[in-house]
């Protein structure tokens, strides 16, 4: 393989679903685990960046809450994010229900939302945010794609007014959703499906430790293979990847692949949607591989099977599973839709 290519293998795994508060549409967190083999003469980049880290007071985390819990009342949006910091849970999303989804102007109020979240940002450093943006309802494939694109604008408008309130640009992303997540319980075209939310992620989550022990060498944002520039092609990243997500995630896999690289299609978590150009097929040779495993031949299954519980055995499999009874499911369920399970969750019969 060329030395100018660096051999990098994404596996997307889903840990979790989150609920959004205040609507019927439901998150999907992915977590990136990338196992990295830098090419000659290339500087390993470092596993985390926190441009504010040194900026930060010495003061406990508990600390720095209980201070912004002085700021704020019960019950309003601040101080949810702040029972979420105290939580360690991994994910929140919040509506901005005050910025507006239109217009070059902040009013007011809006202006005080974007600065309250930026200043709480700025005290919690391993706070990542992903502004998301929504439309109604498309009519037709032409409409979702302008939709998207002013979904998309948006969304990066948002990011560039934390960025001016002093977030730094590496914890900030910004995704246009068009109509994918509309509202279940608001009509389609509804002016109400018009809306602007952030998605809370925290850098220090428990489940690094858990990734790690299943192999993870390098953990990433979403924001690392979820690009919103709207290019054709990117710079090549990786020479293959496995994608169990789907949507923007898959179009970044394959716009960043290497020459000749491969991408394999087998999820749909985030989206069963691509939308993208051809440029990197025809111009790289990229292959997109599909996945058949409901007619996959018997001993094609067998040798697969023999394997996973042989050589590809992971070690301490019971760990990476909790096991539920019937009656337990309802409790469970609730669960995942919080965000508080990871791993799988078997049914014992």
């Amino acid at each position: 393989m060329n030395n100018q290519i660096t051999v990098l293998i994404i596996v997307l795994i889903s840990l979790y679903t989150a609920s959004c508060s205040g609507g019927g549409s439901t998150e999907t967190q992915e977590t990136e685990i990338t196992t990295i083999q830098p090419t000659m003469g290339e500087e390993k980049r470092p596993v985390e960046t926190d441009t504010l880290k040194n900026e930060v007071s010495e003061e406990s985390s508990d600390d720095r809450i209980n201070g912004f819990r002085d700021k704020y009342a019960e019950g309003t949006w601040e101080y949810d994010v702040l029972d979420f910091m105290e939580s360690k849970e991994m994910s929140m999303i919040f509506e901005l229900d005050k910025v507006p989804f239109e217009g070059d102007e902040l009013p007011a109020d809006a202006e005080e939302q974007l600065d309250h979240l930026s200043d709480i940002s700025l005290a919690f450093t391993e706070l990542h945010l992903e502004v998301k943006a929504h439309t109604t309802a498309a009519s037709n494939k032409v409409e979702r794609t302008a939709k998207k694109a002013t979904s998309k604008a948006r969304a990066l408008w948002v990011v560039t007014k934390l960025n001016f309130k002093g977030l730094p640009t590496e914890r900030l992303s910004s995704t246009g959703m068009a109509d994918e997540e509309l509202l279940e319980d608001v009509a389609p075209d509804d002016k109400k499906q018009k809306r602007i939310v952030v998605r809370l992620t925290t850098g220090n989550d428990n489940a690094k430790p858990y990734l790690t022990k299943l192999g993870a060498h390098r953990i990433e944002p979403r924001s690392f293979s979820n690009d919103d520039s709207g290019r054709p092609l990117l710079r090549s990243r990786w020479a293959g990847a496995i994608d169990t997500v789907g949507g923007s995630t898959l179009e970044t896999c394959v716009k960043a692949c290497a020459p000749k690289g491969s991408v394999a299609a087998c999820g749909l978590v985030s989206s069963d949607q691509l939308n993208m150009t051809v440029y990197p097929f025809l111009l790289n040779g990229v292959n997109i591989l599909g996945v058949d495993s409901a007619e996959t031949e018997m001993p094609i299954r067998v040798d697969l099977w023999n394997k996973l519980a042989n050589q590809w055995k992971i070690d301490n499999l019971k760990d990476y599973a909790t096991q539920i009874t019937l009656d337990e499911i309802i409790h469970h369920m609730d669960l995942i839709i919080k965000g508080k399970t990871q791993g799988r969750v078997v049914v014992a019969f």
